[in-house]
């Protein structure tokens, strides 16, 4: 077996109430606050953490009094849309602060985020090994839950 399958085979996956979980948890340490903020804004909007990090102030519009995002998938070049419920809202507001240069979340590492998420999911007592790209694949089924709240 390949490398590539054996860390396919590892990929976890969080449980809805482990998402609760992560989403309720008051965080001490702001920065560990901010990359809860943003994998669960990945869970909302199924953006890739480049497509995050990416993400600018005109790629966000509103069509009949509700905000999107209308953009390009960094990778493949392809258009996306993506309705911005409330909870991804609210972030975008909560980090305007750190928008520069029209991104929305200013300048994010991906690396630094990678390890400040490991102290997010430690903190909230969950073991497995997550990563910002297993958020995106909580996408449809949890957007489909929350859309029916």
């Amino acid at each position: 077996s390949s490398a590539a399958s054996d860390v396919y085979k590892r990929q976890e996956y969080l449980t809805e109430d482990e998402i609760k979980r992560i989403m309720a948890h008051e965080f001490d340490n702001p920065t560990l606050a901010l990359v809860r903020d943003l994998f669960i804004f990945a869970c909302f909007t199924a953006l890739s953490f480049v497509d995050m990090k990416e993400l600018t102030t005109d790629e966000i519009v509103e069509v009949n009094g509700e905000k999107w995002i209308l953009s390009k998938r960094h990778k493949t070049n392809v258009p996306f849309q993506v309705k911005l419920l409330d909870i991804p809202l609210q972030i975008i507001e909560r980090y305007k602060y750190l928008s520069e240069d029209r991104l929305v979340f200013g300048k994010i590492n991906y690396w630094t985020m990678c390890k400040q998420l490991k102290k997010v999911m430690a903190e909230c007592g969950i073991e497995k090994q997550i990563s910002y790209h297993c958020a995106r694949h909580h996408h449809l089924s949890y957007t489909l839950k929350i859309s029916s709240l």
